[in-house]
């Protein structure tokens, strides 16, 4: 997975030193067209009533920028994704998890949500779908984190909220052609395969707490900070 740099480019040599891209130039047509266009519409929908209702009313700004950018993505992947579905792969996950060590060490959860946020948008420029296990992947796995980093209280922590990260995968796999049920069985596994390649640490084992550090094999999967 690789960051989008200044005019939609990806580095893949460089994961680190984010830049935020912009969403611009999707086609606004529909390959899938016809009724299957509006059963993605009200897919997407719905993902995005489950995100506006997981933390209560009245919606902070934090949350409605995060919906906001939910249905933006899922509109513009919706408009490029090919029909045919392919399985997710633990590639993925992997290529995911080595992702975050680098972000997550260098810059942090502000770094990984600007990385996320290229990683969707970049879908809708050059769709696969192992690049958007990847995405979901990098989400589940900073989910981890941030529930580890419990007073956490931020814009990344409303970004990168459990509801609201499923539910921008759960939207942007039903808009590049999954069935809603379908979508759930795949996010499921997702969050399976993210235990396996990149299990959440506990606070008791983070370095910060005064406690041992985590096992060298959670450090290989992207769990530890650089020093």
């Amino acid at each position: 997975m690789a960051l989008a740099s200044d005019g939609g480019k990806a580095d893949s040599n460089h994961p680190v030193g984010l830049k935020r891209s912009r969403m611009s130039g999707a086609s606004t047509s529909n390959p899938k067209g016809g009724l299957s266009g509006w059963v993605i519409v009200a897919v997407v929908g719905a993902a995005l009533f489950v995100i506006a209702q997981c933390s209560g009313t009245p919606k902070s700004d934090q949350q409605v920028a995060a919906a906001s950018f939910t249905s933006e993505t899922s509109k513009a992947i919706a408009s490029v994704a090919p029909a045919a579905v392919e399985p997710l792969e633990m590639t993925s996950v992997r290529a995911a998890a080595k992702d975050f060590k680098a972000v997550y060490g260098a810059q942090q959860l502000p770094g990984a949500m600007i990385f996320s946020q290229n990683c969707f948008e970049g879908l809708a420029h050059e769709f696969s779908w192992s690049r958007l296990d990847e995405c979901g992947a990098f989400d589940a796995i900073a989910v981890g984190r941030l529930d580890a980093e419990a007073d956490t209280t931020s814009s990344e922590y409303t970004y990168f909220d459990q509801e609201i990260a499923a539910g921008r995968y759960l939207a942007a796999v039903s808009s590049a052609g999954e069935s809603a049920d379908n979508s759930d069985l795949r996010l499921e596994d997702l969050h399976a395969k993210v235990a396996v390649a990149a299990p959440a640490p506990t606070p008791a084992a983070m370095p910060d707490q005064g406690t041992e550090p985590a096992p060298a094999d959670a450090a290989e999967e992207g769990w530890e900070a650089s020093a």
